[in-house]
């Protein structure tokens, strides 16, 4: 592959980001979210350019079991706390090679950071 991978969001991590800008401009700017949002989308970037001239060469989520896929995660953001970015690399035009980057999941690299966690036990 020449070119970077085409990138797309699914809706959980579409979610995960939109939560976790508003409760940034909410808590600390509206500055430090637009530089927030910013810094992922370009780490998303430059994985995708990766994965196009390392095809292969990646490592395997723990949580790949739980999705039933070959989740991949090395995206490492750093910025507060720190970032998990989840994705799989897909073939979504059926020419059986891998050409889109899908990310999954955005998480706080810190547990229980992230905001609108779910339930917590009481």
């Amino acid at each position: 592959m020449s070119s970077s991978l085409a990138i797309e969001y699914g809706e959980i991590a579409e979610a995960q980001i939109e939560d976790t800008y508003l409760f940034l401009q909410r808590q600390v700017s509206f500055e430090y979210a637009e530089r927030w949002l910013a810094g992922l989308q370009k780490s998303v970037q430059d994985e995708a350019m990766l994965r196009s001239s390392l095809p292969g060469w990646y490592n395997i989520a723990p949580e790949s079991s739980d999705f039933g896929e070959r989740i991949i995660y090395v995206i490492r953001y750093r910025i507060g706390n720190g970032w998990q970015i989840l994705y799989e690399l897909a073939d979504e035009d059926g020419d059986g090679q891998e050409d889109t980057l899908l990310v999954l999941k955005v998480r706080s690299a810190v547990m229980n950071t992230q905001p609108e966690d779910e339930e917590s036990a009481t």
